[in-house]
């Protein structure tokens, strides 16, 4: 009898403990199947946010590839591309538009706002006097003294231009690189010049070669560009 009471309370025991084996498996199960969901959970949000930036991204360049288009369906094949506003309030500026059809040797045309841009008139139909290549850029001073660049299709050369009656007219600024001593290349080599900045009534340019280690040489001037020197 004693036996047999034994033999149950084993079994009882093995039961027991097949029962608790059973237990930590099916918890071990659940929680590995609670960070599978986690996971897909996790990655699912990022493709869909993957999804919708790259939605709005192309909605974004839409609107702009339309906007041009819009801009080109009134004023033909002139697209403003560089803008200045000397005044201050935004009311008068200047921009230089393209006139041309070529996509390397642009022509341009300079037109001014007096309404903050609700209107424009062309100034000048040549400012770089014949000369075909891309703008580098626009600034404008005073309503009246301004400078505008453009550089070859390489990009490599650049001139400046000045204007002292409001673009109707413009002068080619001349800098005489060889007044700088010891320079490390031939003066001819320093043809790139940047658009010009204004601090305590001086005007400065720089002056580059395509050599990364040629350097940059500045010149200054003290009467609205009429001459440049280098700086001390």
């Amino acid at each position: 009898m004693m036996k047999i009471f034994l033999n149950i309370r084993q079994k009882q025991k093995e039961h027991k403990g097949r029962s608790w084996v059973k237990t930590i498996l099916a918890a071990a199960l659940i929680i590995i199947l609670t960070i599978i969901i986690v996971i897909f959970a996790f990655f699912y949000r990022i493709s869909s946010q993957n999804r919708k930036h790259k939605q709005l991204e192309t909605e974004i360049k839409q609107q702009m590839k339309d906007a041009v288009n819009d801009y080109a369906n009134d004023y033909g094949n002139v697209v403003p591309i560089l803008e200045s506003y000397p005044d201050g309030n935004g009311k008068c500026g200047f921009r230089l538009s393209e006139s041309g059809s070529d996509k390397t040797e642009k022509s341009y045309e300079l037109e001014a706002t007096r309404d903050a841009g609700k209107s424009w008139l062309v100034v000048n139909d040549d400012p770089f006097a014949g000369k075909t290549g891309i703008a580098e850029g626009i600034i404008f001073f005073t309503t009246q003294y301004g400078y505008i660049g453009l550089t070859d299709e390489t990009g490599e050369k650049s001139e400046i231009y000045v204007t002292y009656d409001g673009g109707e007219s413009f002068i080619k600024i001349e800098i005489s690189v060889d007044m700088v001593p010891q320079l490390k290349y031939d003066a001819a080599d320093y043809d790139y010049y940047s658009m010009p900045t204004e601090s305590d009534g001086k005007t400065s340019i720089n002056v580059t070669t395509m050599r990364s280690d040629s350097g940059e040489l500045v010149f200054v001037s003290e009467d609205d560009g009429k001459t440049w020197s280098p700086a001390e």
